[in-house]
């Protein structure tokens, strides 16, 4: 849990940067829609991975059906792997402790 929490944070940090430029700079936002299946199983997990979404700038998760979310980005290139993110193999990790399964 206190792994994830770093990850988070500095994911945070990663995307205030990334963020700058459309928030003080000249760029435009072209915001997109995407929507991808999660790999996590637990219903916990997921939201878990909709509120990382949310919290980190640039992005929000506009909606979660099952393990389908849906998230709002300001710019295409945010949402580029988010099915496969940092935080999904952290949690998919944490789902495999918490069910007594070996790395």
């Amino acid at each position: 849990m206190l792994a994830y929490g770093a990850v988070l944070i500095v994911e945070i940090i990663k995307s205030n940067l990334a963020v700058l430029p459309y928030t003080v700079g000249e760029r435009r936002p072209e915001g997109v829609t995407v929507e991808f299946d999660s790999p996590l199983t637990s219903p916990t997990a997921n939201a878990v991975l909709a509120n990382s979404i949310t919290m980190t700038p640039g992005t929000i998760t506009v909606a979660v059906d099952g393990s389908r979310l849906t998230v709002h980005c300001l710019a295409p290139a945010f949402a580029e792997g988010l099915g496969s993110s940092v935080f999904v193999r952290r949690l998919l990790k944490m789902e495999k402790i918490l069910k007594g399964e070996k790395s």
